[in-house]
């Protein structure tokens, strides 16, 4: 069986370990997380900057083209014929056909698609095929004029539309469209006619599917309204602190974290904005992955450390158990150690001979101690119970002889009453005390004698709490009487009558009982308090010696504290002072032991 030390020392080294792995495990989340987050953000700039670049190149594929198409002089030329005169589809096609085929190749897999229009309703097209007949349709609608009127063009500049339905085809293909001005060779900044540069949404699909799971991409146009998602739910971007007013293109991304999402933001530079939102729980799992993986690695190692620990602390702590399991079962009839040192160090042996002699040389003189204290104590306990003033029951004599002559009968068989339940109290010695109960009771019996004696100069209030048991806590007998003797001997002696004793027995915060004696006499100055103080420290220094210096009732309250402070040494409180209103307070009280928890 382990000792109770081998226990102790094993848990609380446990704990330390345990605690030092704990601290570690914070330390070590809270750095993983940092470090994880940070590079999470700077990945997530990184990709952001990347994707922004690849959609300012196709931009500025789409816009290289346009400026190619509208600053090139057979072009320019040719668009002035048709302000000039009617100028057919056909002839305007023949006019320009090598420049535009030199642009880009004619079929299907062209990346873009290049229209050249007008007012004039002329049109002529290149690269991703359209619909003849919708061309044909849109350039004789009534509404086309107005149409063209209203394109989303910037005078000498580039613009970029968000995607769009395709004007010139049927298929459920959306575009984002750049227009330019053709302008006029000979009247300068007169435009005549537009070039349209056509991207389908397939490639703006392709850069904006990051190959980065758990990250999100969003387009929006340059005054906040929303162009792309790859998820559903767009974030709104003015929602979000990100300053668009005033800030020149650049590719440089700025984060900021709002709705549990991390967002990195690229202004391109035509004005719009690349968005891209990461949820933090992702890195919350990245980082609870990581833990969990060194929780159990820790777990393990831990668990190992403990086994060798307790390993090392059992081999070394072992011999201390045994000499402990020894010397607690050394008793008077057998003070020797059982303890095998053979196996031990030169030191333990040598401590384990040294006390089995130290035992051997002690058990005879402890034996005669113990002896000639315990006959000692039950002396004392015996000579201080004697010492109630045996006087009284010479007055009380007094007054049954003096009723006797008056032949009063009646008061005579009562006082004989009380005197016999005094002396049947008194003569039966009780080493363990008596309840407090009889103590109570006997001290009645004293204070109805008074009153007889007294008749009707002397009365007395008892008062008892409900909450205190005083059957269930026992006390030394006749520790009560010799209070109230005081008041007769000292307190009533230079007082006119009437005189009154005040009695309460209470309990104070559910652990504490305390009994009070009040009268109503002479009171008690401070020297003579001290005296008592003394006397009592006297006798509790030599009890022996002043038990028997002492005269047959001289002890007073010293024999009633002093039996008490025997019962209760350590909770034990005594005081006595005067009152204002006149009279003196006696006050004693002691904690309740377990015996009355579990009556």
């Amino acid at each position: 069986m382990k000792s109770s030390f081998q226990k102790k020392l094993f848990l609380k080294s446990s704990i330390i370990i345990i605690s030092m792995v704990l601290i570690f495990l914070i330390f070590f989340s809270n750095y993983v997380y940092r470090e994880i987050s940070k590079t999470s953000l700077n990945n997530l700039n990184e990709l952001a900057a990347k994707t922004g670049n690849e959609l300012t190149l196709l931009f500025d594929d789409m816009d290289k083209i346009s400026l190619y198409v509208s600053t090139n002089p057979d072009i320019i030329r040719a668009f002035h014929d048709t302000r000039m005169r009617e100028v057919s589809n056909q002839e305007l096609s023949m006019s320009i056909y090598n420049i535009i085929t030199s642009i880009t190749v004619p079929n299907s897999s062209s990346r873009f698609r290049i229209n050249l229009f007008n007012d004039k309703r002329n049109f002529i097209s290149t690269g991703i095929p359209y619909s003849k007949s919708m061309v044909i349709d849109k350039l004789s609608s009534e509404d086309y004029l107005q149409w063209y009127q209203s394109l989303p063009i910037i005078h000498s500049n580039s613009n970029i539309t968000p995607l769009s339905s395709d004007t010139w085809n049927s298929k459920p293909t959306q575009f984002i469209s750049l227009y330019r001005e053709i302008f006029d060779s000979i009247v300068i900044d007169l435009p005549t006619g537009i070039v349209e540069i056509q991207c389908p949404s397939k490639f703006i699909e392709q850069i904006m599917a990051l190959d980065v799971p758990n990250v999100d991409s969003y387009l929006y146009a340059a005054d906040g309204t929303a162009i792309y998602g790859t998820s559903d739910k767009i974030p709104a971007l003015a929602g979000l602190p990100f300053d668009r007013k005033g800030s020149p293109p650049d590719l440089t991304p700025s984060y900021t974290i709002a709705d549990n999402h991390v967002y990195s933001a690229v202004r391109l530079e035509n004005g719009w904005f690349l968005l891209l939102a990461q949820h933090q729980n992702q890195v919350f799992q990245i980082v609870f992955r990581l833990c969990v993986s060194v929780l159990l690695i820790s777990v393990c190692i831990l668990l190992i450390c403990l086994a060798v620990l307790f390993k090392i602390m059992k081999n070394t702590t072992e011999p201390l158990r045994q000499l402990t399991a020894s010397v607690n079962m050394i008793t008077l009839n057998s003070p020797y150690l059982n303890v095998d040192t053979s196996q031990y160090s030169n030191e333990l042996a040598g401590l384990t001979m040294a006390f089995d002699e130290m035992m051997k040389r002690l058990k005879n003189s402890m034996e005669e101690n113990v002896k000639a204290k315990a006959y000692e104590a039950r002396a004392n306990m015996i000579a201080l119970q004697s010492q109630v003033n045996p006087h009284f029951i010479c007055n009380i004599l007094t007054i049954i002889k003096a009723m006797s002559r008056e032949q009063d009968t009646e008061k005579i068989g009562q006082i004989c009453d009380y005197l016999a339940r005094m002396l049947r109290y008194i003569s039966a010695y009780d080493q363990e005390g008596v309840p407090m109960r009889e103590e109570i009771n006997d001290a009645e019996t004293y204070l109805n004698l008074m009153k007889i004696r007294y008749e009707g100069l002397f009365d007395y209030d008892l008062y008892i709490n409900s909450k205190l048991d005083i059957d269930a806590f026992r006390v030394p007998k006749l520790f009560l009487q010799p209070l109230l003797e005081n008041s007769f001997q000292h307190g009533f002696k230079k007082v006119v009558p009437p005189w009154h004793l005040k009695i309460a027995c209470t309990i104070k915060n559910d652990y504490y009982w305390s009994i009070t004696v009040q009268d109503n006499g002479v009171g008690i100055n401070d020297e003579e308090a001290e005296k008592i103080q003394k006397k009592l420290s006297e006798f509790m220094d030599n009890s022996s010696n002043t038990i028997a210096s002492l005269k047959i009732g001289g002890m007073g309250l010293i024999n009633t504290i002093a039996r008490l402070k025997m019962r209760y040494p350590d909770s034990l409180t005594f005081h006595i002072r005067s009152l204002e209103e006149g009279g003196t307070l006696i006050e004693i009280g002691g904690k309740l032991d377990d015996e009355y928890f579990t009556c």
